[in-house]
């Protein structure tokens, strides 16, 4: 996960183009709000929080496709 992390954020750090800038912005926004959705996972099964984990999976699904 760091890989992508890490390339997503030297492609923004390296874009002359403000849209790619732009586009590359909210890319790495988006995947950082996916990760920290799905770390919220393990507790949530831990607890048995089914309905939790089905939100909190289905958050970073519907971030992944935006």
């Amino acid at each position: 996960m760091q890989y992508a992390h890490d390339l997503i954020n030297t492609l923004h750090n390296q874009a002359t183009n403000p849209k790619l800038e732009t586009r590359y912005s909210s890319c790495l926004e988006n995947y950082n709000d996916d990760i920290d959705d799905l770390r919220g996972l393990p507790a949530l099964s831990k607890y048995k929080d089914y309905i939790g984990l089905n939100i909190y999976a289905c958050a970073a699904l519907d971030d992944a496709y935006v």
